[in-house]
């Protein structure tokens, strides 16, 4: 599937130019620090995965974070089998051509709408990859469409660690406005600044002929529920941590339950 014409050409030629230009791998995934950065800020993310499983990189690019993911990890004893997305053609055969082992796993596609050949234990993605005002559709397309029944969907942001502007925007509050539990976060600490913050989504193993059905039919699936405004209880507050100097994870959970029918943890 082609990009969505709301992408403007000149802005995907522009991406492309900008990526295809780097120097190094990091670069040529939209990276600009080294590779000691790249570890910290981008080895959090293998943190969301707690078992062996397929998974799938939303805008992967040069293909360069799935092959880190995938030694990232290999050791912490999970072995996943890599798979792709982009956009950007010129990206995903730049992916190809530098993973010819997953070639064919690697595929060219708006993430919004794309049908994928099947779907997949663990898919990463940021929000960047729709138009603010299709932040919402975006997750939950992923989650109906990509993420295979017991998954998990990994959302990522992202921050510079020397410029005010990007920042890593804590999404949870966002995701849970629109209905869904965040099972668990993640954030990469440079000095005083979160520079990735990780979040995920976890869908219970129903049948895929459940999740095929009319969706007024279907079972709720905790990750996607959505709940009239009385049942959600406030927000739960988060444990303070301590903030040293240097890289480090940290790493938050939740557990709250519904007050009315759903018996789901929240």
């Amino acid at each position: 599937m082609s990009a969505s014409d709301d992408w403007p050409e000149h802005v995907r030629a522009l991406l492309e130019a900008n990526y295809l230009a780097g120097d190094n791998p990091r670069a040529q995934s939209g990276f600009g620090g080294d590779e000691e950065y790249w570890r910290v800020a981008r080895g959090v993310i293998a943190e969301a995965v707690d078992r062996s499983g397929s998974f799938l990189d939303v805008g992967c690019a040069n293909g360069h974070l799935l092959e880190c993911l995938f030694a990232w990890c290999a050791s912490q004893g999970h072995t996943i089998e890599p798979f792709g997305v982009d956009i950007l053609p010129a990206m995903v055969e730049l992916a190809r051509s530098r993973l010819p082992q997953w070639h064919d796993r690697l595929f060219v596609g708006d993430a919004r709408t794309w049908k994928p050949p099947r779907q997949f234990d663990f898919v990463r993605t940021e929000l960047v990859y729709a138009p603010d005002d299709g932040h919402a559709e975006l997750v939950a397309h992923l989650l109906d469409a990509v993420v295979a029944p017991g998954g998990r969907l990994i959302v990522c942001s992202y921050g510079s660690r020397t410029r005010p502007e990007p920042r890593a925007e804590d999404l949870a509050g966002v995701l849970e406005a629109w209905g869904h539990v965040v099972a668990g976060t993640r954030t990469a600490v440079v000095g005083e600044r979160v520079t990735t913050w990780v979040g995920w989504i976890d869908l219970s193993p129903v049948s895929s002929r459940a999740r095929s059905g009319d969706p007024a039919r279907r079972r709720p699936r905790s990750g996607s529920i959505r709940l009239p405004a009385q049942c959600w209880p406030s927000t739960s507050s988060r444990a303070p941590s301590s903030r040293t100097s240097g890289p480090r994870w940290e790493s938050s959970g939740r557990r709250r339950r519904c007050p009315c029918w759903c018996p789901t943890p929240r």
